[in-house]
């Protein structure tokens, strides 16, 4: 039956069995590619999201009584507001990581020689 479902005997079977062969194959560095700018996208959406929240909940004193009608109005009108300005960086870094994936791993070391790491590297 497990052949059946899984024909090809290079495929992983389990999560165990994909994070072995992703260690081995790519080295453990592999896991953690594309973190950084991942981690500055998130930093920058969420401090300029803080602060537009922040001056919009000010404008929105003189215009709301209510303060419930103010926070819901600051936060809705400043999800929009960075949506629309983080998108691209979002896009961009999703194109990136799609594009690295493709591409073989540069920090594999288990080569048993030089030749062998030259050759799988071209």
């Amino acid at each position: 039956m497990a052949a059946f479902a899984n024909p090809r005997s290079d495929m992983p079977k389990s999560l165990p069995d994909l994070v072995g062969k992703i260690s081995l194959n790519q080295g453990i560095i592999s896991f953690y590619r594309g973190q950084v700018p991942l981690m500055l996208l998130l930093t920058a959406n969420q401090s300029f999201k803080f602060f537009v929240y922040d001056k919009v909940h000010l404008g929105f004193e003189s215009v709301f009584q209510s303060k419930l009608q103010q926070t819901l109005a600051a936060s809705s009108l400043s999800a929009v507001l960075m949506t629309t300005l983080m998108y691209p960086m979002d896009l961009c870094h999703t194109r990136m990581s799609a594009d690295m994936s493709k591409k073989k791993s540069v920090y594999r070391t288990d080569y048993k020689n030089k030749d062998q790491k030259a050759a799988a590297l071209q």
